[in-house]
């Protein structure tokens, strides 16, 4: 194989690197241990952090992994090829009587991605995370071999693969239980909420299908719309096609614009009481095109924790202090509940509580507040979100994720050379053999 090496970053344009980049055919079926180097395994590219792709390695792209491979009707399962973007997902069961019943952050993030990274949206509360829903998977391994991994057949694996980071196989394929559903429609409701009156208690006591809170200016005052959304009859009218694409193209970053853009989104969704597809519910932010953009070639940290709702008010307070102290701005800040359901995987992010993430533009004296913001969030019992790092130091992970080291005793029995590498694998020495 020729070693040409392309550049890659992450999707927020942080840590550059150069890596060969091999998309995955039908006839890769030998030990991938005759690739040169370690490899790692990308979807869509749209994780924030250095989780998919590694330096002077091979990163394996979906390549031929895309499309629907089966759809049981009767029963709300759903198979497809891991490559396959959410959006087609969604695509392929509207109007079915069934949805896919977990949305994360983009809808062009891969199906294989969404399991790895096992992403969770705004209705963790009432579904779980992604991977809640998957009933198996198929993983080609570093020997070549393609196994099919659930609860019943290989556990271990499956546990170590959902929430995983890519670092157990490639995900080839999966089974997907969906869940049945009035119609495609939501009716949202906003509440407007302020620092008095608190966030966290917003979330902790709302019971709907979906929900999430927008804040303005977390540095200066934790303000803003806190959501809520149930699904409706299809009769009622909405606001817009989903697939009419209705991007607001931005490519210019100055606090000035960034702040008209959060006021915008503000703007946006005043009014208070509205019926929309469900997919631009969970989906807004793809309405931004180029929102990657934004923060021009310095690209930006997308930050994301999960605490208890006790404390989340006061670590948002924490945070905007920091933040503010250290004359560093945020934005596109949105805060979720997260309910009491387990996932099966090891390493994954959601624990009963309330979840923020937020965007912060790089530069001087970032990673040092982020870091020392970690400490505070571990001191809380809390965690970040692994999917979306580039700051957190092994020393951290291993307080904030005590299941690491029964990750890596399976993982090393699946990968006893550590062959399965990316640079965010490398940074916290998750395979230290």
């Amino acid at each position: 194989m020729a070693d040409t090496q392309v550049p890659i970053a992450s999707w927020s344009h942080l840590l550059p690197t150069r890596t060969r980049l091999v998309p995955y055919n039908r006839a890769m079926t030998a030990a991938l241990d005759q690739l040169a180097g370690p490899v790692i395994f990308r979807g869509a590219g749209r994780s924030f952090g250095d989780c998919a792709y590694v330096s002077n390695g091979t990163t394996i792209t979906s390549g031929e992994l895309h499309g629907i491979l089966d759809f049981d009707r009767a029963d709300g399962v759903i198979e497809c090829a891991s490559g396959t973007p959410l959006l087609a997902l969604h695509l392929a069961v509207s109007g079915s009587g069934w949805a896919v019943p977990v949305y994360g952050g983009t809808r062009w993030a891969t199906v294989g991605g969404a399991i790895g990274n096992d992403i969770h949206g705004k209705n963790h509360t009432r579904q779980g995370s992604f991977g809640s829903h998957v009933l198996d998977l198929t993983l080609l391994t570093v020997d070549g071999s393609l196994v099919t991994a659930s609860p019943d057949s290989h556990p271990d694996l499956f546990a170590a693969t959902i929430g995983g980071i890519g670092l157990t196989g490639l995900i080839t394929s999966a089974r997907l239980r969906l869940v049945p559903v009035v119609s495609d429609t939501v009716r949202v409701r906003a509440v407007p909420f302020t620092r008095t009156s608190g966030l966290g208690r917003l979330l902790e006591q709302a019971d709907c299908g979906y929900q999430f809170g927008w804040l303005r200016h977390p540095c200066r005052q934790a303000s803003g719309l806190h959501y809520r959304a149930e699904h409706v009859a299809a009769d009622q009218p909405r606001d817009r096609d989903p697939r009419r694409r209705g991007a607001l193209r931005v490519n210019l970053a100055t606090p000035v614009v960034l702040g008209s853009l959060d006021r915008l989104r503000h703007l946006a969704h005043r009014r208070l009481d509205r019926t929309m597809h469900v997919i631009d519910l969970n989906y807004w932010g793809d309405r931004f095109e180029f929102r990657s953009n934004l923060f021009g070639r310095r690209g930006f940290h997308e930050y994301q924790f999960t605490v208890t709702a006790e404390v989340f008010d006061e670590a948002v307070r924490i945070l905007g202090g920091m933040l503010d102290r250290a004359g560093l701005h945020s934005y596109f800040t949105v805060a979720k509940r997260l309910g009491g359901h387990r996932s099966p995987g090891l390493l994954s992010f959601p624990r009963e509580g309330c979840t923020l993430s937020t965007q912060i533009p790089d530069g001087a004296g970032v990673l040092g507040v982020l870091r020392s913001f970690t400490e505070v969030v571990i001191d809380l019992g809390g965690r970040v979100y692994l999917a979306k790092d580039s700051c957190v130091t092994k020393e951290q992970l291993e307080r904030m994720y005590p299941e690491i080291d029964q990750w890596r005793g399976i993982v090393r029995r699946y990968d006893p050379k550590g062959l399965i590498q990316s640079d965010l694998a490398r940074r916290l020495d998750l395979k230290p053999w």
